[in-house]
């Protein structure tokens, strides 16, 4: 999984200019080689990351050792729905992204839209194998008060 969606993962990045400054929330985290990415690039700021999945949870806190021990990064178990995140964690994340985990979101959006601040940036992967499709998606976001949208 990480080399399968690193590729998709990196252009997301580059798409939402990560830069040192910012706090960002990668939902779907996966084994966390994105997560990786991200705190190296975002380097003066604050890395969270949620997922359903105890293994990956497991993987991701292995593969970024180093920068929870510093309290750069912060890696959750949890549903979208529901984050496992105090009110305040996300008054400072100002993006956030997903590769390739929003097709198996229960309540897609929801759960994005009660946690994240006004004026995040969001940023989605999605590669063939998905299972996700294109149609929809933009008036998905606005149904949840997402204003703007830009895909290639």
């Amino acid at each position: 999984m990480a080399r399968t969606n690193e590729r998709c993962g990196i252009w997301v990045i580059e798409l939402l200019q990560i830069a040192p400054r910012d706090a960002v929330l990668e939902v779907g985290f996966g084994p966390g080689a994105i997560i990786e990415r991200i705190s190296k690039r975002a380097a003066t700021s604050h890395v969270a990351g949620n997922v359903a999945s105890s293994a990956m949870v497991k993987q991701a806190r292995i593969r970024n050792a180093a920068a929870i021990k510093t309290g750069h990064v912060d890696l959750r178990q949890g549903s979208v729905e529901d984050m496992p995140f105090s009110d305040n964690t996300f008054n400072k994340v100002n993006k956030v992204l997903a590769v390739n985990s929003m097709q198996v979101w229960a309540d897609a959006l929801a759960g994005l839209g009660g946690v994240l601040k006004p004026a995040t940036t969001l940023g989605f992967g999605f590669t063939a194998y998905s299972g996700q499709s294109e149609p929809g998606l933009t008036e998905l976001l606005a149904a949840v008060g997402f204003t703007t949208s830009q895909a290639p």
